[in-house]
């Protein structure tokens, strides 16, 4: 069985654009609006994850100074738990060379990557003590 069609006179825009009807009538129009929020959220996600701050709050000695010893709590945590990574040690004096030059914005932000390894090789730690639990100890 064919489906009657009408011709419209601009078949490339839906009929109600043009008619004034609330969009709760008319739902395809925000069909996309999930896509941006999951997008948004994985944007922040990410941000959060690489270690970035606002400038806003990135741009003083103190804040250098609390994420730096933050920073080095978690590298010497990761290193007592036997996984400390490479760079780790590197990204600090280059945090501490850049905040003695005055560039703190960099140097915070370096000092975030460095706080973000020591955490992540913390991470590392337990998932690696559990998948040795459940391969090896039974």
């Amino acid at each position: 069985m064919e489906r009657a069609t009408t011709r419209r006179r601009y078949p490339h825009r839906h009929p109600c654009r043009h008619s004034g009807q609330h969009r709760r009538q008319h739902p395809h129009r925000h069909r996309h609006s999930g896509r941006l929020a999951a997008t948004v959220a994985a944007l922040v996600l990410a941000a959060g994850v690489w270690g970035w701050a606002p400038p806003a709050a990135a741009n003083d000695e103190a804040t250098f100074v609390a994420v730096y010893n933050a920073a080095v709590a978690a590298r010497k945590a990761a290193a007592k738990a036997g996984y400390e990574w490479r760079d780790t040690k590197k990204l600090l004096r280059q945090a501490r060379k850049l905040a003695e030059k005055g560039k703190l914005e960099e140097a915070i932000a370096l000092a975030n990557r460095a706080k973000r390894q020591g955490e992540l090789g913390l991470v590392q730690a337990e998932e690696q003590e559990a998948v040795w639990r459940a391969a090896v100890v039974k």
